[in-house]
């Protein structure tokens, strides 16, 4: 049964989320990094951040390039620092 249905209200709260985004070639990040607004650029273990919005949403983008190992390391560092 619905809460609604029995006279409960939910509340509804708006939860804000960082959506990161492993970039592995160069112009695959150069395109989403041009259309990002208010960018602010991090190096975190050889790496690149860019943080920033696109399309109303707070966006992280990481200059991982190519290899699992790259990715596994880039996608930790995303979770730990940025909380994405």
């Amino acid at each position: 049964m619905p809460a609604s249905a029995i006279g409960v209200q939910v509340a509804r709260e708006r939860i804000t989320v960082t959506i990161g985004v492993i970039c592995a070639i160069p112009q695959e990040w150069a395109y989403l990094r041009s259309v990002l607004s208010g960018a602010e650029r991090k190096e975190i273990a050889r790496t690149t951040f860019d943080t920033g919005e696109l399309d109303a949403h707070r966006v992280v983008l990481a200059a991982a390039g190519m290899g699992k190992v790259n990715t596994g390391l880039v996608a930790t560092l995303l979770a730990d620092r940025f909380d994405c």
